[in-house]
């Protein structure tokens, strides 16, 4: 059954595909995950109304699109297309990625305790609009945005194999690089170098492991951008509808897609043009309405709003303790309670790019992690930043890419401030020089001597590939002062937000919007075979080190084998301490058991604190119980449940009916009921 399953799957999203290759002659080809995104939005919803959202609906809609390709004679045949060399060194890159997946499976945090959970709820209820009665914890589950879970429910519908999640995520990177190339007229050259650097991102190949929406969202994001800067370049009215839908379905995916709503709202009242606003209002509307409107009446029609008010403030508030999280400076540390909200969001700003830069620099930088036993100062520096936690953890864009970035931003920043005057641009040179001086010295006052150095060494690189010839600004697309605008006030706004440890994925977009900019300016200095070849392998090594490093690939998504590494104080995905490892072990392990001799169980989930849900096999039905809530037979049975797992000590039971088994006990002798309460102790 699983086989066939899985060919049906495959065959679906070849299919679909397919279908949206037939749009290629009116609309460019790196629209064509749009298309899809578009076509499975409404397939979705329209089978989630009627509760059919299985794989006989599925299969019937592929077979209409299979007549109507056959109809269209679809040559199947130009799907396929020859690899280049590059391809070919990506590809040896993500053999042991996929192999690692598959072993593995999901074992990011949030993925196996919220995004599995809420897809297997959807494939247990076939339908995207459940309705459960759940706690604080778990209301995520109920208003996140439903398209950022498409692809891992396809996964769940057709049982198809985890590694199917990289194919996805690889696809959404390749749909990225057509985006960049359609705006930025690349050479070959150029673009080898361009999809080398993509694929190759650490922060990439960890993300296309993780079951997480960033690769998605980054393709949404980046479109949205690059077709509003190119509407007020050609004041095309399909470009700016384009550019709304791809906002509107990044909302769909994130909030954080209401930034880049905000960030178009600042450029469209730059351009100080009334019709301009006209349209932008009825294109948001009109495609809310589509698109995001049956997810936010089913909020409200389930008088969860509230819920989903909270937990949207929660994403977004700018003084969420952000500023503690990034650098450990004692004497920011300890005023900060003094300071009014205003200046705690400018030092969280100010930490969160001192943050960024220390560790997209070196967190991925080859071999770094060999020097992680040095006692030497510059070793205190990066622990500080806890640089070497992270290359075990949480990847960045990698240190290449970020440096081309940063070079990026400079040259952006000079040239759009420069006034096209050469006086002017030496007079400014000199100015931003200075200006760049002063918060080197500050950071300086604050101990942070390495981090002084850095900024030196790049503002010194930077100013050189500043002074070499630059490509013309005027073949692109769209103009580039609106683009260094829109990458500061999305940088801000993120950075507002609680920019922590585990955020620097957060950052990725951005900078996948930015650092085409320093691709094309970096170019000039590798003209030199050799010069590109040494490049080439650093990016080249530190892919390779960010999978052989990471705790996500080589671990298991059962908590007692991944959550950490020898040193406990180094927290692996975003797990709990020790104590509350091993009570989760134990709960497993009761669950596991019990299921052994009665497959057929399926549990109530009543957990007020953070769990790995989906390593549960059965079907879950959540129910909240009150204090003192008594649990009979009648409880089971209307959750059609014969086990209930609950962190709540206070529950009543009958003890001739149910069995009681704490984490603590030998349970061998007690599986012989037909109704069981597993506790699950929180000592955290």
């Amino acid at each position: 059954m699983t086989l066939f399953l899985q060919i049906s799957g495959f065959v679906y999203l070849v299919v679909s595909y397919c279908f949206s290759l037939t749009f290629n002659k009116t609309i460019p080809r790196h629209f064509n995950l749009l298309i899809i995104y578009v076509a499975l939005y409404i397939e979705f919803t329209m089978l989630s109304i009627f509760k059919i959202l299985n794989v006989y609906s599925l299969s019937i809609i592929c077979v209409v699109k299979i007549f109507y390709l056959l109809k269209k004679r679809f040559n199947f045949r130009s799907v396929i297309k020859p690899l280049s060399k590059t391809d070919l060194i990506i590809a040896i890159v993500y053999a042991p990625v996929f192999t690692l997946t598959q072993l593995t499976g999901f074992n990011f945090d949030d993925t196996i305790t919220t995004y599995l959970p809420r897809v297997q709820q959807w494939v247990q209820e076939e339908s995207i609009f459940i309705t459960l009665n759940l706690s604080e914890y778990y209301i995520p589950m109920l208003i996140y945005p439903q398209a950022s879970q498409f692809p891992l429910l396809l996964i769940e519908i057709f049982k198809l194999p985890y590694l199917t999640f990289v194919v996805f995520s690889l696809f959404a990177t390749s749909q990225i690089l057509l985006t960049i190339q359609n705006f930025f007229n690349f050479n070959k050259n150029e673009s080898d170098f361009l999809k080398f650097l993509l694929f190759l991102s650490p922060i990439v190949i960890i993300l296309s492991t993780s079951g997480l929406t960033d690769l998605f969202y980054s393709y949404f994001l980046v479109n949205s951008f690059f077709l509003i800067l190119n509407f007020f370049k050609n004041k095309d009215n399909e470009t700016l509808l384009y550019s709304f839908l791809f906002t509107i379905f990044s909302i769909n995916i994130r909030y954080h897609g209401f930034f880049i709503l905000f960030v178009i709202g600042v450029l469209i009242l730059k351009n100080r043009d009334f019709k301009i606003y006209l349209k932008s209002t009825t294109y948001t509307i009109l495609l809310t309405l589509a698109f995001i409107f049956p997810s936010a009446f089913w909020i409200y029609h389930k008088k969860i709003y509230l819920s989903f008010y909270e937990t949207f403030n929660t994403q977004y508030n700018s003084l969420s303790g952000a500023y503690q999280q990034n650098i450990d400076i004692n004497l920011i540390n300890n005023a900060m309670n003094n300071l009014p909200s205003l200046s705690k969001m400018i030092v969280n700003i100010y930490t969160s790019i001192a943050h960024t830069l220390v560790n997209f620099t070196y967190s991925d930088f080859p071999l770094i992690f060999l020097i992680s036993d040095s006692n030497s100062s510059f070793n205190q520096f990066l622990i500080n930043f806890n640089v070497y936690l992270k290359s075990y953890q949480v990847r960045t864009v990698g240190t290449v890419l970020f440096l081309i970035s940063i070079f990026a931003i400079l040259n952006l920043f000079v040239e759009g401030f420069s006034l096209n005057s050469r006086s002017r641009t030496s007079k400014f040179k000199i100015l931003f020089f200075i200006l760049a001086l002063i918060l080197i010295v500050f950071i300086l006052i604050l101990e942070n001597f390495f981090l002084g150095l850095t900024l030196l060494f790049v503002l010194g690189f930077s100013l050189i590939i500043l002074n070499m010839n630059k490509f013309d600004y005027e073949k692109l697309k769209f103009n580039h002062k609106d683009a260094l605008l829109i990458f500061s006030l999305y940088f801000l706004l993120i950075s507002i937000r609680n920019f922590n440890d585990t955020n620097l994925r957060y950052l990725f977009p951005i900078f996948v919007f930015i650092f085409p900019f320093g691709v094309k300016i970096i170019n000039h200095f590798l003209q030199k075979k050799l010069k590109r070849i040494f490049i080439y392998l650093i990016v080249f090594v530190s892919s390779m080190q960010s999978i052989f490093l990471s705790d996500m690939l080589f671990s298991s998504n059962l908590p007692d084998i991944k959550m950490y590494s020898s040193d406990e104080n180094k927290m692996t995905g975003g797990w709990n301490p020790i104590e509350e490892r091993q009570n989760i072990n134990k709960t497993i392990n009761i669950y596991e058991k019990i299921i052994d001799k009665n497959p057929n169980f399926n549990s109530i989930i009543s957990l007020q604190n953070k769990f790995p849900l989906s390593i549960f096999k059965n079907d879950l039905y959540y129910e909240i119980f009150e204090e003192q809530y008594t649990v009979n037979e009648e409880t089971f049975l209307l959750n059609n449940s014969n086990i209930l797992i609950t962190d709540n000590k206070n529950l009543l039971f009958d003890k001739n009916l149910v069995t009681y088994l704490d984490s603590g006990e030998n349970i061998e002798e007690k599986l012989d009921n037909n109704y069981f309460i597993i506790f699950y102790k929180n000592n955290y």
